[in-house]
């Protein structure tokens, strides 16, 4: 068969952007996703972010406006109408992403896995696809942090949190990143009782110092207890009495903290996407390409979220996206 000009491994942003532009030059391209195209910004990252984000502002904006004399006792917020604005917001921009977009640029999509099987070809569902140029766009994953009794709380991720259907009365978020900050900034906006922890002395550990003051002292106007310097080193069930920083249920957990520690990220994860590849699929061959938010994550990713009371014990204090309809300006993907 004829060789693609460029074969694209995963179908997020990255990919996108790839192979559009070069479908538009002229050239004869193959993307392969074996999930749904659009990748993390699309379905779990930039667009259903801002559309909280925006919900969330909405409700800051009617408690906090008395100085313009405009007076709210009570703002109630309609959770399963807020996540449905956020799903409104993610099918307005589906389309631009979606297969039928792509194959109307031009761009062959196939929905398998993927393989390297030669230096210049990849294995697509039994079929056998040579190119002149590969890239590799596969993204990354959550990785939860190992902590004593994470997994057996049920945590929750930044892909499951857009699952949510109710509001959690309180949600510790473990990661004091942008995405740890936002999303525990918009909860608490939302009425969520939130804590936020964070193993580095400040928030925001790699912009500058000057930036971490203000993100910090923003999240404490809006009600977020934040604890820096601190790990978690274990998930404990919560009291059903009430006591011990339980919630007064069977189902509540207490998180123990210590000073400093591991904090939860992403890894690189050549499953997502396309599927995995052999040994000759890691990149570093002619002719390959790597993208993706992998090579950029890492310990100040906040990636992981649990619902639990608040902590107990010792503490110490690609290309820019369109924004989602109706939502604040997009920020850079994190």
């Amino acid at each position: 068969m004829a060789r693609r000009d460029l074969v694209v491994i995963g179908g997020g942003t990255a990919g996108l952007v790839a192979a559009i532009g070069a479908a538009r030059q002229g050239a004869k391209v193959t993307l392969i996703e074996r999930a749904r195209t659009g990748g993390d910004c699309l379905w779990t990252g930039c667009v259903p972010s801002k559309a909280l984000l925006a919900a969330a502002a909405a409700a800051h904006t009617a408690r906090s406006s008395t100085h313009l004399g405009v007076h709210s006792d009570h703002v109630e917020v309609d959770f399963s109408r807020v996540t449905a604005h956020v799903r409104r917001a993610i099918g307005e921009v589906a389309p631009h992403d979606s297969p039928e977009r792509l194959r109307a640029e031009g761009v062959e999509v196939l929905h398998a896995g993927a393989r390297f099987v030669a230096d210049d070809a990849v294995e697509v569902a039994g079929r056998r696809l040579r190119f002149r140029s590969a890239m590799i766009a596969t993204g990354a994953a959550p990785v939860l942090p190992p902590i004593d009794g994470l997994v057996q709380a049920g945590p929750l991720t930044t892909e499951t949190i857009w699952d949510l259907e109710e509001l959690p009365r309180r949600l510790v978020v473990l990661g004091g990143g942008p995405i740890g900050c936002e999303l525990g900034q918009a909860f608490a906006r939302l009425g969520a009782e939130v804590t936020l922890v964070e193993m580095e002395p400040r928030l925001l550990p790699r912009e500058e110092p000057e930036a971490s003051e203000v993100v910090h002292a923003a999240l404490l106007v809006d009600g977020v207890e934040v604890r820096t310097a601190a790990r978690a080193s274990a998930v404990l069930p919560g009291d059903p009495t009430g006591g011990g920083g339980g919630d007064g249920s069977t189902d509540g957990w207490r998180l123990r903290l210590e000073r400093a520690g591991a904090a939860g990220g992403a890894r690189v994860d050549p499953g997502r996407g396309a599927g995995g590849s052999d040994s000759r699929g890691a990149g570093g061959a002619p002719g390959r390409a790597r993208a993706g938010r992998g090579a950029r994550l890492g310990r100040g990713g906040p990636r992981s979220l649990a619902p639990a009371p608040p902590p107990t014990g010792p503490s110490a204090c690609p290309p820019p996206r369109r924004s989602a309809p109706g939502s604040a300006p997009a920020a850079r993907c994190p």
